[in-house]
């Protein structure tokens, strides 16, 4: 086995397609095809199934591509044992929840002056965080989970090996504009919600859209009304213009500044922020760092 067969193996599964994956290598793909013959035969495994549309992963090469991504992650990291301490990596893959945007903005801000650094961002949803962790295509994830879905996660989490670090609870609420016609009925609000048009992402990031309606909170969500957006901007001047309301967390102060709403807490219902990352792995000083910036967005909207 050598280090170059473990890329080879990592492009294919990327491009799903050996001719892609030689190009994009710039070998051959006898000499690829050949390679990746040498590397099942040495394991004792069918990594890849060839068929006529490309190759597909087997159940046994996708936890031999975790180990191999593990493999070569840290023959990175011993790279840098050698090479400039200024040198700095992190990658991180979240839900997009203002605070936790704010302050990898705020860890930019503070390690940019690194003669070498790549930094990356990636937004993803809740099961699609964790698995990204759990095939090292990140370092760290953070997630938010809404309390009724916390022991699936957590399961999901436990199977995959990896250590989840809570950071505290996050209240729920309905966001409408200040002047909302809805504010007059303070006693029977969440009736009269039903009334209006519910705005929210095409994918949610607190739970999965389409089982949306089936939680007893969210029973005053009329079905026949909805917006559904893309992005956030759109969101919140939809919110900020019109009599359409949207749910979710309290945003980052910065933002909460920009739009005049008024915040109905949903009573009861709240959402837990946490952290993870590989068990196998120890953490690296880049997540311990984005970690307390994290901490410090958060003050003031744990509950």
């Amino acid at each position: 086995m050598t280090l170059q067969q473990l890329r080879y193996a990592i492009e294919i599964e990327k491009c799903g397609s050996l001719s892609k994956a030689a190009k994009k290598l710039f070998v051959s793909q006898p000499n690829l095809s050949n390679s990746m013959k040498d590397l099942e035969t040495e394991f004792g495994i069918t990594i890849f199934k060839r068929n006529n549309r490309g190759v597909k992963i087997t159940e046994k090469g996708a936890t031999f591509l975790i180990y191999a991504r593990s493999v070569l992650k840290q023959c990175e990291e011993m790279k840098n044992i050698s090479e400039d301490k200024s040198s700095s990596s992190f990658r991180l893959i979240a839900q997009n929840y203002s605070p936790i945007m704010e302050s990898f903005i705020k860890f930019v801000k503070l390690n940019s002056d690194n003669e070498k650094i790549k930094y990356e961002l990636t937004n993803e949803r809740g099961f699609e965080v964790i698995d990204k962790v759990y095939k090292q295509e990140a370092d760290l994830g953070v997630l938010l989970i809404m309390q009724n879905s916390r022991d699936e996660f957590i399961t999901h989490l436990e199977d995959r090996n990896l250590s989840y670090t809570p950071l505290g609870k996050l209240g729920f609420f309905v966001k409408v504009r200040s002047g909302h016609p809805i504010l007059e009925h303070k006693e029977t609000v969440f009736r009269e919600l039903h009334k209006y048009p519910y705005v929210h992402y095409k994918e949610s990031m607190y739970i999965h859209q389409t089982d949306v309606y089936s939680y007893d909170y969210l029973a005053f969500i009329n079905t026949t009304k909805e917006i559904c957006v893309f992005d956030r901007n759109v969101k919140c001047k939809i919110v900020s213009e019109t009599n359409a309301y949207s749910i979710g967390c309290k945003m980052h102060p910065h933002l909460s500044k920009t739009f005049d709403w008024v915040l109905i807490p949903i009573p009861d219902v709240y959402t837990e922020i946490g952290y993870f990352h590989k068990k196998s792995i120890p953490m690296g000083v880049e997540s311990q760092k984005y970690i307390e910036l994290l901490k410090e967005e958060l003050r003031g909207l744990i509950l």
